[in-house]
């Protein structure tokens, strides 16, 4: 913990490298009634002094000046215990060529949508057997939680509950021209979550892309 050049308390993330806070878990802001709270938050916002994540979830400026925020970084923290995986991954990777408009994310909590400066960030359940399958990666000098690209596939196919051939595989023109996937980890990985369907869909997704 330490203090700003405004003398408010903040709290370090490991995460993300910055100093946060949350309405939450500021003694700071948290000593007076919740009107008072927010009164508080409103002012500092329109003085610049704090900068809104998503609500009850802040950030100072200098700070973010120091390490611009990536959506990807910010999804680890908007809500906790998860990973960017979906479509937005599979767009990032290059496997499907359209833009997409939603950031994408796996938790084993409660499903969620958040929208924010940022964009809308929207959080889909997953049981804790298919709760695997992500890595760190280095978000400049910082780490961020994504999907490996073949637990992305197997996760928008999971959540889009439909048998995956070739007919939905051309409609969502899923692709791999920098040969991302790794076949085996992409069987492999539908063989440990232990569901036909996604055993059936990765089968089917390389015979797809070997044709």
């Amino acid at each position: 913990m330490s203090i700003n050049s405004y003398g408010i308390r903040r709290h370090s993330s490991p995460l993300w490298g910055l100093r946060i806070f949350r309405t939450s878990e500021s003694p700071d802001i948290n000593t007076g009634e919740k009107t008072t709270v927010l009164q508080t938050l409103h002012r500092w916002g329109k003085r610049g002094w704090i900068t809104t994540i998503r609500r009850g979830l802040y950030a100072f400026p200098e700070d973010l000046a120091k390490n611009p925020l990536t959506v990807e970084r910010a999804a680890n923290h908007i809500y906790k215990d998860s990973y960017v995986t979906g479509l937005w991954r599979l767009n990032q990777l290059g496997l499907i060529p359209e833009g997409v408009l939603e950031i994408t994310n796996a938790t084993r909590n409660n499903p969620a949508k958040f929208d924010t400066p940022m964009g809308r960030f929207v959080y889909q359940h997953l049981s804790t057997n298919g709760f695997f399958g992500y890595e760190t990666e280095n978000d400049g000098a910082l780490p961020i939680q994504v999907a490996t690209p073949e637990k992305a596939l197997l996760d928008f196919f999971w959540w889009r509950n439909v048998e995956w051939k070739e007919n939905e595989f051309a409609r969502w023109r899923i692709q791999d021209p920098f040969h991302k996937i790794d076949h085996k980890r992409l069987q492999a990985f539908a063989n440990r979550w232990n569901q036909p369907r996604l055993m059936r869909a990765a089968a089917e997704l390389t015979k797809y892309l070997s044709a």
